[in-house]
């Protein structure tokens, strides 16, 4: 493995230790790094609000406030390989509050950023799993080498 000075790599096709990448599983019997880079074959998506099961418990409007646009910028944001989930979930947030126009009632308008924040506090809590599966499918592999 990658040893300048006992090791050459006549052809350059030296592999990077395995400690490098920030999530390595065994394909096919052969140890595999994630990278940061997008994979062409899985371009960043965009679905509705929730994952999965939740599609049908969570909807995309909520009373008057349609959230759809919101919902499908943040399955964009996660499934673009390297993207932070904290910054998906706090721009998220933000475009949500946006559909929360001030010239209606106050009433209306705080029932609008309660329904806001707590779509936010659901990804924020719960969002961990379905940003791993997004990153996951959505950026590239490739082979690493033991470190030992």
């Amino acid at each position: 493995g990658n040893d300048a000075v006992n090791s050459w790599d006549l052809l350059g096709q030296t592999q990077r230790p395995c400690s490098e990448y920030l999530k390595v599983r065994v394909r096919q019997g052969v140890k595999v790094g994630r990278t940061t880079e997008q994979n062409d074959e899985f371009p960043p998506s965009a679905g509705g609000c929730g994952s999965g099961w939740t599609d049908y418990v969570i909807p995309d409007n909520y009373i008057a406030w349609d959230f759809s646009s919101a919902c499908a910028e943040h399955d964009r944001c996660y499934s673009t390989c390297g993207s932070s989930k904290s910054k998906c979930d706090i721009d998220f947030r933000a475009a949500m509050l946006k559909e929360c126009p001030s010239w209606w009632k106050p009433r209306f308008r705080l029932a609008c950023i309660r329904a806001a924040n707590i779509y936010y506090l659901g990804v924020w809590g719960l969002g961990g799993f379905p940003y791993g599966r997004a990153q996951n499918k959505h950026c590239k592999w490739e082979v690493c080498c033991d470190d030992s």
